[in-house]
């Protein structure tokens, strides 16, 4: 399974195990809570999300229509990601595509 693959799998593994927000305003949540440990930001979002959480690890997956797809809407910006398993995994799998 390609590195890309199986990064969106995980991230669609968080998601429906209830350990990421979509959304700005889910991820401000998230934040406020302390419980933001990665964020998954589309190449393509908009340049005020870029520095959406400093000191929290970010990292860029492909456009805002894929990382839709990958959680069923239409378009996504960011997702954040509230479990460390999953954090380690994710960011594990998206070091070995680069």
């Amino acid at each position: 399974m390609p590195d890309k693959d199986k990064t969106g799998t995980l991230i669609q593994f968080a998601v429906k195990a209830g350990k990421a927000a979509i959304g700005r305003s889910a991820c401000e949540k998230l934040r406020s809570k302390n419980k933001l440990y990665l964020i998954i930001l589309a190449k393509d979002a908009s340049e005020r999300l870029l520095e959406f959480s400093p000191g929290v690890s970010t990292h860029y997956y492909s456009t805002r229509s894929d990382l839709g797809k990958l959680v069923g809407r239409e378009q996504v910006s960011i997702i954040g990601i509230s479990d460390h398993q999953f954090v380690q995994a994710i960011t594990k799998s998206m070091n070995q595509a680069n």
